[in-house]
Parts: structure tokens; sequence; C-alpha cells
């Protein structure tokens, strides 16, 4: 018979166990927070206690001596974007634990924050035109250029900024970063009024087949991505008929 005391020295040392885990875990977090602090402090050009400063140098350096050197100020901004949407993600599930899976995210700190890492998507493809003579030649010719899951629209904000012959659209069946596409369009210089309307008639198209929201189940989320997916075929087809 296992004894009252051997059953108590099982439970402290599995607690024990779950504490050692917990902080190896936790060292990675705060150091990923340091990294964070970091970089916003560069990108803010904040002073700060020169004391905590000192410290999140030294964290970064024990990090990788080397490792934000050479970055320039869009990639600390994406950076900085990805550190802090893992942080408001990890805090979401922690808050609703028994939320279905998929994206759900109305939190606007997570949404520009990915809206922000995209922007670096056009840099790729410059790169990549840089070395397929015939992808830079249809960059800069009159054409359309289509973001199906434009979320809060900086892909497609800067892809017309890059290539202003071209006709830049964006869509997305989330309404809420919807609503931060068209507040970043309409701040953007850019904005072209069929633009916004085509990202409108994407939403509506799809809404029709979600009536669930954040509680639909996997077969309305797909009925609705059908319903972007159809908008964006439409419009393909309607612009490759006018020869573009």
């Amino acid at each position: 018979m296992v004894s009252v005391s051997s059953k108590v020295a099982d439970c402290e040392m599995s607690f024990q166990s779950l504490i050692t885990k917990w902080q190896t875990l936790n060292s990675s977090v705060e150091a990923l927070a340091a990294l964070g602090a970091e970089l916003r402090l560069r990108r803010e050009e904040l002073d700060g206690d020169s004391r905590m400063r000192s410290l999140l140098l030294d964290v970064v350096r024990r990090i990788d001596p080397g490792l934000l050197d050479g970055i320039d100020a869009n990639e600390e901004r994406a950076a900085l974007a990805l550190i802090q949407t893992s942080f408001r993600q990890a805090i979401d599930l922690i808050k609703n634990p028994a939320r279905a899976p998929g994206w759900h995210y109305e939190d606007p700190v997570i949404l520009k924050s990915q809206g922000q890492v995209s922007r670096l998507n056009v840099r790729s493809i410059d790169t990549l035109a840089a070395q397929r003579r015939d992808l830079g030649e249809a960059l800069h010719r009159p054409g359309a250029f289509l973001d199906v899951g434009t979320g809060v629209g900086w892909l497609a904000i800067e892809a017309a900024r890059a290539w202003p012959a071209l006709r830049v659209v964006g869509i997305d069946s989330w309404e809420p970063a919807l609503v931060l596409a068209r507040k970043n369009l309409a701040e953007s210089g850019i904005a072209e009024r069929s633009a916004r309307e085509f990202a409108d008639r994407a939403q509506r198209r799809s809404s029709m087949d979600d009536k669930g929201g954040r509680g639909a189940s996997r077969r309305a989320r797909l009925r609705a991505d059908r319903g972007v997916f159809t908008c964006a075929f439409d419009y393909v087809g309607a612009e490759s008929a006018n020869g573009c």
C-alpha cells in the first residue's frame, strides 16, 4: 500500500517539475520581451532610464551579440510587430481557452502588427523582380495586383506605392481588419474608391454564408472563404476581359 507521505512527496515533485519547466520557459519569454523593448526604444527614439537600457542591451547581447547589426528601420518595425503580436495572441489564448481554433482576433494591435510584417513582402517581390526580368516588367506596366486576405491593407498600400502603374485591390472576409484597412487606405494618400468598394463587396458576399461570427463552424468559415475567392476570380475575369 502506498503511504500518504509517499503520495504527498510525489505531488510535491510533480509541482516542482512544473515550476522548473515554467522557469525555463519564462526565461525565453523575458528575453523576447527585452528584445521587443529595445526595438521599441530604437523605433520611437525614447531615452528611458539608462540603467534599464543597459540591462536590455545586455540581454540582447546574450541572445546574439550581432543580432541587431545591419537591421534597417523597416526591419526593426517588422520585428517589433512580430513580438507584439506574439504576446497579444498568447494573452488572448489564456483569456479565451475555450474558443475555437483559427483566426478570430479583433485586437487592433494584433491586426496592425500582422499588417506591418506583411509590408516587407513587397520588398521581397522587388528583390525577386530584379532577378526575373519578366516579373519586373509586369510590375511596372498597367495591370492589376490582387491581394487576397489583405488584412489591414498594408501590403496592398505598399504595392501601390512601389508599382504605381498597377491598380492594386485588397480583399478580405474579416470585417475588423477591413475597418482598419479602409482607415489606412484613406490616410495613405493613394485611396481609390473602386478598391474600397471591392473590399466591401467581398465582405458582404462572404458574410451571407458566415452568420455565426466568431463562433461560426469550420464549414461556415469555408463557405465564407469561398465567397471571397469567388469575388476575387470575378474581378480577375473582369480585368482580363479589359485587357489587363
